[in-house]
């Protein structure tokens, strides 16, 4: 491929591919600190069921958290009122850490959205956004708590915005639009994972032992609860597949959500579920003068941005002279530019465990 870093074209994308992709890249830069920290006050709300239905979850546990390269560190914490509501003061540093906030209610209940690097000031707390995180962060959590290099993580955050909005706490419209929507498994296999916990978190009979007892580890010890039962379903995507798809079934109240039509017993191999894996698909370059053709050796920067060869012109023998740049969450754009890919860079490699 000749001439290929002459132009640079962009695109609006979310793909799950970047998250934890990449080695590290030993590039220069660090994290800045301000000097002095301010206060953010989170305001939101605890709840269970999808819009319309959706139940305040009064007297919960809120805490919010700052991920740490080896620990969580917690901020603060407050009670849910009546109406599930709440509002918390934490300190903001300016460190480039990803906050966090956990629900907790009784000893099986454990809800999570993740509140970005500012943090975000207005969030839902519920099922879908506990999917999302625990999917987008799945290598990160460990006992209940999120950790890692502050990269890696803050990518992961960003993944799960691509999910699910953890301000409306409803699915994202990365998801809710093609070439996403009904063109894949995902919108509604969110529904339905969010479904199997709220049969839990409503205290449905025999629910949260019913859930814990078809998401083990892999070293076979049982959740206690709903925020690891998810954590081991996005760990082992193809464990008790028909046992939870019948969960699911206990309570629809989030929606769209899988048919049976779609069920692992479906005899249509095309809709079959074998696995809870979830997957984020874009056909778009952001530019019609770059469109995806023969994409091949991904690199990464140390934004996190992907950086992907385009091999050939569409419809021609010809090389192409543009790279198409994925960045990690759908709402963020770059312009076109002649400069090259940066010098530091490091080469893409493919972990099946990690592509959900």
């Amino acid at each position: 491929m000749t001439n290929i870093t002459r132009a640079l074209k962009t695109h609006r994308v979310a793909s799950l591919m970047a998250f934890g992709l990449f080695a590290s890249m030993g590039c220069g830069g660090s994290s800045s600190t301000a000097p002095g920290a301010s206060m953010a006050t989170v305001n939101g709300t605890v709840s269970s069921g999808g819009a319309g239905s959706a139940i305040p979850l009064a007297g919960a546990t809120v805490s919010i958290y700052q991920a740490q390269t080896s620990s969580a560190s917690l901020l603060a914490s407050g009670v849910t009122i009546a109406t599930g509501a709440f509002s918390i003061s934490v300190p903001t540093n300016g460190s480039g850490n990803v906050y966090y906030a956990t629900a907790t209610k009784g000893g099986n209940v454990e809800l999570m959205s993740l509140l970005g690097t500012a943090p975000l000031q207005s969030v839902t707390i519920n099922e879908l956004t506990t999917v999302a995180s625990a999917y987008a962060m799945a290598q990160f959590i460990q006992n209940d708590s999120i950790s890692g290099p502050q990269l890696p993580v803050q990518i992961a955050a960003q993944m799960a915005e691509n999910l699910v909005s953890a301000q409306t706490g409803t699915p994202s419209l990365l998801i809710q639009l093609a070439p996403n929507a009904n063109q894949t498994n995902t919108w509604r296999e969110l529904g339905t994972l969010a479904n199997i916990l709220t049969s839990c978190v409503q205290a449905y009979s025999r629910a949260c032992s019913a859930l814990f007892a078809a998401t083990p580890t892999r070293a076979g010890a049982l959740p206690t609860t709903t925020l690891q039962a998810i954590t081991n379903i996005a760990h082992n995507p193809g464990t008790n597949v028909a046992t939870l798809f019948a969960l699911g079934a206990r309570t629809q109240t989030y929606t769209p959500y899988l048919e049976a039509s779609q069920s692992p017993s479906s005899i249509d191999p095309t809709q079959n579920l074998d696995a809870w894996t979830l997957a984020v698909k874009f056909n778009n370059s952001g530019s019609p003068a770059c469109p995806w053709a023969g994409p091949a050796n991904p690199m990464f920067d140390k934004n996190g941005y992907a950086w992907i060869g385009n091999n050939v012109v569409q419809g021609t023998p010809n090389s192409t002279d543009c790279f198409v740049v994925l960045k990690p969450i759908a709402s963020q754009r770059t312009e076109p530019t002649t400069r090259r890919p940066p010098r530091c860079m490091a080469a893409a490699f493919w972990d099946p465990a990690l592509v959900w």
